[in-house]
């Protein structure tokens, strides 16, 4: 009897990369990193024009008959609940509060110091306007950018880091990483002894943040933590690298 033939990957709609990393989108290096830690074989796919799904959002992941998993969150949800595929399993509920309430200041409250950097701030807008749109045609390279720029401040605006002063802003910076720095501690990974989702979390974003060209204050606060800068390393080479 012939074996069973290998299952085919899922397709993840993402956005591109480039940096050294495989999307410039935390969010969606993020879905890589949880599909790549439970071991679900994928390939990304970037779609050519905005995404066409109920929230319009990134990344998304393609199931059979044409379903569809939309945002990180929900994609970590179907891993668990669809395939029984748990990268907190054995965490204790006390660590599990931990682990979700590290991931809100990573996803919910520094990511807008990173967005704030790379779209509201001219010297990383330059970057973003070159990199993120390097795929698109000429004439829609001139009229895209600004037209999502303005967009982003107004989302922005609501959320209040866009509207700090900068040493207030470096003061809240400093406060998450000294918060994420404090739970790593000496160990390799934050709560187990092995990566779990925090894990793939802090990768996506802290990663994220220090690839970057434009550098700017969460890189430089980030290098200024040699215990994250390590941990980033350590998940891309025995995660990522696998």
């Amino acid at each position: 009897m012939k074996p069973p033939a290998p299952a085919a990957p899922l397709s993840l709609l993402s956005f591109p990369g480039g940096w050294g990393v495989p999307s410039y989108s935390p969010f969606c290096m993020k879905a890589i990193a949880m599909l790549q830690l439970v071991g679900v074989p994928h390939r990304l796919v970037f779609p050519s024009g905005p995404p066409k799904g109920r929230t319009g959002k990134l990344p998304v992941l393609l199931l059979d008959g044409g379903r569809q998993v939309e945002g990180s969150d929900a994609i970590v949800d179907w891993l668990r609940e669809e395939r029984g595929l748990d990268a907190d399993s054995g965490l204790t509920p006390h660590d599990r509060a931990v682990a979700l309430t590290a991931r809100r200041t990573l996803e919910e409250h520094l990511y807008f110091a990173i967005i704030r950097e790379r779209w509201l701030e001219d010297r990383g807008f330059a970057v973003v306007r070159r990199d993120y749109f390097a795929g698109l045609p000429a004439v829609l390279r001139s009229i895209v950018p600004p037209i999502l720029r303005r967009r982003v401040r107004r989302d922005a605006h609501g959320q209040g880091l866009s509207r700090m002063d900068p040493d207030r802003l470096q003061r809240r910076i400093d406060e998450d990483l000294d918060s994420l720095a404090a739970l790593l501690g000496d160990r390799p990974w934050y709560l187990a002894d092995r990566p779990t989702q925090l894990d793939a979390v802090s990768w996506a974003f802290l990663g994220n943040a220090l690839a970057a060209p434009m550098g700017g204050r969460v890189a430089a606060a980030v290098q200024a933590r040699p215990t994250l800068v390590a941990h980033c390393t350590r998940f891309a080479t025995t995660v990522m690298d696998d």
